[in-house]
Protein backbone atom coordinates (compact mmCIF):
# COMPACT_ATOMS: atom_id res chain seq x y z
CA UNK A 1 0.00 0.00 0.00
CA UNK A 2 2.85 2.34 0.90
CA UNK A 3 4.66 1.55 -2.34
CA UNK A 4 1.49 2.28 -4.33
CA UNK A 5 1.13 5.67 -2.61
CA UNK A 6 4.75 6.50 -3.37
CA UNK A 7 4.24 5.52 -7.01
CA UNK A 8 1.14 7.71 -7.32
CA UNK A 9 2.91 10.60 -5.60
CA UNK A 10 5.88 10.32 -7.95
CA UNK A 11 3.57 10.27 -10.98
CA UNK A 12 1.72 13.30 -9.67
CA UNK A 13 4.99 15.13 -9.08
CA UNK A 14 6.05 14.47 -12.67
CA UNK A 15 2.64 15.51 -14.00
CA UNK A 16 2.65 18.63 -11.83
CA UNK A 17 6.12 19.64 -13.08
CA UNK A 18 5.18 18.91 -16.69
CA UNK A 19 1.99 20.95 -16.42
CA UNK A 20 3.82 23.83 -14.77
CA UNK A 21 6.43 23.77 -17.56
CA UNK A 22 3.71 23.87 -20.18
CA UNK A 23 2.12 26.84 -18.40
CA UNK A 24 5.42 28.74 -18.36
CA UNK A 25 5.99 27.95 -22.03
CA UNK A 26 2.45 29.05 -22.86
CA UNK A 27 2.89 32.30 -20.93
CA UNK A 28 6.17 33.04 -22.75
CA UNK A 29 4.56 32.25 -26.12
CA UNK A 30 1.60 34.47 -25.23
CA UNK A 31 3.90 37.38 -24.39
CA UNK A 32 5.72 36.86 -27.69
CA UNK A 33 2.38 36.85 -29.52
CA UNK A 34 1.42 40.13 -27.83
CA UNK A 35 4.71 41.70 -28.93
CA UNK A 36 4.24 40.49 -32.51
CA UNK A 37 0.67 41.81 -32.60
CA UNK A 38 1.83 45.16 -31.20
CA UNK A 39 4.42 45.40 -33.99
CA UNK A 40 1.86 44.41 -36.62
CA UNK A 41 -0.55 47.06 -35.33
CA UNK A 42 1.96 49.84 -36.08
CA UNK A 43 0.37 51.85 -38.93
CA UNK A 44 2.08 51.14 -42.23
CA UNK A 45 1.05 51.68 -45.81
CA UNK A 46 2.28 51.29 -49.35
CA UNK A 47 3.29 54.49 -51.10
CA UNK A 48 1.07 54.80 -54.18
CA UNK A 49 2.46 58.11 -55.43
CA UNK A 50 3.26 58.23 -59.15
CA UNK A 51 5.82 60.39 -60.95
CA UNK A 52 6.68 60.80 -64.61
CA UNK A 53 9.54 58.35 -64.16
CA UNK A 54 7.10 55.53 -63.32
CA UNK A 55 5.65 55.10 -66.82
CA UNK A 56 6.29 55.47 -70.53
CA UNK A 57 5.08 59.02 -70.83
CA UNK A 58 5.00 60.46 -74.33
CA UNK A 59 7.17 63.46 -75.26
CA UNK A 60 5.72 66.12 -77.53
CA UNK A 61 7.78 67.20 -80.51
CA UNK A 62 6.71 70.78 -80.00
CA UNK A 63 6.49 72.89 -76.91
CA UNK A 64 3.03 72.79 -75.34
CA UNK A 65 1.55 75.89 -73.77
CA UNK A 66 0.20 75.28 -70.33
CA UNK A 67 -3.56 74.84 -70.34
CA UNK A 68 -3.74 75.91 -66.70
CA UNK A 69 -2.77 79.12 -65.01
CA UNK A 70 -2.17 79.79 -61.36
CA UNK A 71 -2.36 77.30 -58.54
CA UNK A 72 -5.69 78.25 -57.04
CA UNK A 73 -7.80 75.42 -55.71
CA UNK A 74 -11.50 75.03 -56.39
CA UNK A 75 -13.73 72.85 -54.26
CA UNK A 76 -16.07 70.30 -55.75
CA UNK A 77 -19.11 70.65 -53.44
CA UNK A 78 -20.66 67.37 -54.59
CA UNK A 79 -17.73 65.15 -53.68
CA UNK A 80 -16.13 67.42 -51.11
CA UNK A 81 -12.84 67.23 -53.00
CA UNK A 82 -10.27 69.96 -53.71
CA UNK A 83 -9.66 70.22 -57.44
CA UNK A 84 -6.59 72.24 -58.49
CA UNK A 85 -7.02 74.54 -61.48
CA UNK A 86 -4.66 72.54 -63.66
CA UNK A 87 -7.01 69.55 -63.36
CA UNK A 88 -10.09 71.63 -64.17
CA UNK A 89 -8.30 72.90 -67.27
CA UNK A 90 -7.97 69.40 -68.77
CA UNK A 91 -11.20 67.86 -67.49
CA UNK A 92 -14.05 69.83 -69.00
CA UNK A 93 -17.24 68.60 -70.65
CA UNK A 94 -17.23 64.84 -71.23
CA UNK A 95 -13.71 64.59 -69.85
CA UNK A 96 -15.08 65.60 -66.47
CA UNK A 97 -17.31 62.52 -66.50
CA UNK A 98 -14.22 60.44 -67.23
CA UNK A 99 -12.51 61.85 -64.14
CA UNK A 100 -15.62 61.23 -62.06
CA UNK A 101 -15.60 57.62 -63.26
CA UNK A 102 -12.00 57.18 -62.16
CA UNK A 103 -12.76 58.64 -58.76
CA UNK A 104 -15.90 56.52 -58.35
CA UNK A 105 -13.75 53.40 -58.68
CA UNK A 106 -11.91 54.35 -55.49
CA UNK A 107 -13.24 53.21 -52.13
CA UNK A 108 -12.47 56.13 -49.81
CA UNK A 109 -12.39 59.92 -49.83
CA UNK A 110 -8.71 59.83 -48.83
CA UNK A 111 -7.87 57.73 -51.89
CA UNK A 112 -9.85 60.08 -54.14
CA UNK A 113 -8.12 63.20 -52.79
CA UNK A 114 -4.73 61.49 -53.06
CA UNK A 115 -5.54 60.56 -56.67
CA UNK A 116 -6.39 64.19 -57.43
CA UNK A 117 -3.36 65.65 -55.66
CA UNK A 118 -0.99 63.23 -57.38
CA UNK A 119 -2.66 63.87 -60.74
CA UNK A 120 -2.14 67.61 -60.28
CA UNK A 121 1.57 67.00 -59.64
CA UNK A 122 1.88 64.85 -62.75
CA UNK A 123 0.13 67.47 -64.90
CA UNK A 124 2.41 70.21 -63.60
CA UNK A 125 5.52 68.12 -64.25
CA UNK A 126 4.32 67.16 -67.74
CA UNK A 127 3.74 70.81 -68.63
CA UNK A 128 7.16 71.86 -67.36
CA UNK A 129 8.88 69.05 -69.28
CA UNK A 130 6.83 69.68 -72.45
CA UNK A 131 5.26 66.23 -72.42
CA UNK A 132 2.03 65.15 -74.05
CA UNK A 133 -0.14 66.02 -71.05
CA UNK A 134 -3.18 64.03 -72.19
CA UNK A 135 -1.07 60.93 -72.75
CA UNK A 136 0.62 61.49 -69.40
CA UNK A 137 -2.78 61.74 -67.66
CA UNK A 138 -3.96 58.46 -69.21
CA UNK A 139 -0.72 56.71 -68.28
CA UNK A 140 -0.94 58.15 -64.78
CA UNK A 141 -4.45 56.76 -64.37
CA UNK A 142 -3.29 53.30 -65.42
CA UNK A 143 -0.33 53.25 -63.04
CA UNK A 144 -2.09 54.96 -60.14
CA UNK A 145 -5.13 52.69 -60.11
CA UNK A 146 -2.83 49.66 -60.30
CA UNK A 147 -0.81 50.93 -57.32
CA UNK A 148 -3.98 51.63 -55.32
CA UNK A 149 -5.25 48.12 -56.04
CA UNK A 150 -1.94 46.69 -54.91
CA UNK A 151 -2.16 48.77 -51.73
CA UNK A 152 -5.71 47.54 -51.06
CA UNK A 153 -4.62 43.92 -51.43
CA UNK A 154 -1.68 44.50 -49.10
CA UNK A 155 -3.92 46.12 -46.49
CA UNK A 156 -6.34 43.18 -46.70
CA UNK A 157 -3.47 40.73 -46.21
CA UNK A 158 -2.24 42.66 -43.18
CA UNK A 159 -5.73 42.69 -41.67
CA UNK A 160 -6.04 38.93 -42.22
CA UNK A 161 -2.64 38.37 -40.64
CA UNK A 162 -3.66 40.40 -37.57
CA UNK A 163 -6.82 38.32 -37.17
CA UNK A 164 -4.73 35.14 -37.23
CA UNK A 165 -2.36 36.56 -34.59
CA UNK A 166 -5.29 37.55 -32.38
CA UNK A 167 -6.64 34.01 -32.72
CA UNK A 168 -3.27 32.52 -31.77
CA UNK A 169 -3.02 34.78 -28.72
CA UNK A 170 -6.56 33.84 -27.65
CA UNK A 171 -5.62 30.18 -27.98
CA UNK A 172 -2.55 30.67 -25.80
CA UNK A 173 -4.60 32.49 -23.18
CA UNK A 174 -7.13 29.65 -23.13
CA UNK A 175 -4.30 27.12 -22.85
CA UNK A 176 -2.69 29.00 -19.96
CA UNK A 177 -6.04 29.28 -18.16
CA UNK A 178 -6.67 25.55 -18.61
CA UNK A 179 -3.23 24.61 -17.32
CA UNK A 180 -3.59 26.98 -14.36
CA UNK A 181 -6.91 25.43 -13.39
CA UNK A 182 -5.39 21.96 -13.69
CA UNK A 183 -2.47 22.96 -11.46
CA UNK A 184 -4.82 24.38 -8.83
CA UNK A 185 -7.02 21.26 -8.85
CA UNK A 186 -3.99 19.00 -8.56
CA UNK A 187 -2.60 21.05 -5.66
CA UNK A 188 -5.97 21.02 -3.86
CA UNK A 189 -6.39 17.31 -4.36
CA UNK A 190 -2.87 16.55 -3.08
CA UNK A 191 -3.25 18.80 -0.03
CA UNK A 192 -6.67 17.29 0.73
CA UNK A 193 -5.26 13.78 0.55
CA UNK A 194 -2.41 14.68 2.93
CA UNK A 195 -4.87 16.15 5.42
CA UNK A 196 -7.05 13.04 5.23
CA UNK A 197 -4.07 10.78 5.86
Amino acid sequence: MSKQNKTVTFFERILFSFTRGLSIFGAAAGILAVVIIAIEMIPTHIDTSVTLKDGKFVYSAERQDSASSGSNVQVNPEAGLDLPNNINAYFTGNNRHVLDGWLDSLSSEDQKQDFIDNLSEVISSAEKQHLDVTGSINKYKEIKLSEIQRSNLWNAEQASKRYVLWGVMAGFLFFISLMSILLVLMAIERNTRKTAQ
